[in-house]
């Protein structure tokens, strides 16, 4: 009698109809790991919609990257590869891919790093600089400049 794993278990699992998205879910998982470790940073997500495999990316450049000729072949024998070892799965119907920039990521970005300036600044900058040095006080009259602009 073989063991079985836990991985095996959720497979069987997932051909119940209620779980479908979830062994989908899985199937993206399990294709996005085929990529190299780059490019899985670059790959915000994957899915599969009217027979087109559509690849989220984080930036610019990322789709740069991806959208080269040499990383979509790449990519292509991916598909080829896994609808090989699993013939059933969704990327069996796969006929285009395209690679467009996640939106949300960027705008979820920017919002974050708006909210992370924004702050209430306790001095009013009138305080007396005593430093006869001229590196430090020149340095301390630029930090007054920087409250008195805040």
């Amino acid at each position: 009698m073989k063991i079985k794993t836990s991985h095996y278990i959720i497979n069987e699992l997932a051909d119940f109809k209620h779980y479908k998205p979830l062994k989908i879910f899985f199937q993206y998982k399990e294709f996005l790991n085929l990529f190299n470790h780059n490019h899985q940073q670059m790959i915000t997500k994957l899915f599969i919609k009217n027979n087109t495999l559509i690849i989220l990316v984080k930036h610019h450049i990322a789709y740069m990257e991806l959208n080269h000729d040499n990383t979509k072949k790449m990519i292509k024998s991916l598909i080829k590869n896994y609808t090989l070892a699993r013939p059933m799965s969704n990327f069996a119907k796969v006929k285009n891919i395209k690679i467009l920039s996640d939106q949300n990521f960027i705008s979820k970005n920017k919002t974050f790093n708006e909210h992370k300036k924004a702050h209430l600044e306790l001095s009013n900058g009138n305080f007396k600089n005593h430093f006869e040095n001229p590196i430090l006080y020149n340095k301390f009259e630029e930090l007054r400049k920087l409250i008195k602009n805040a």
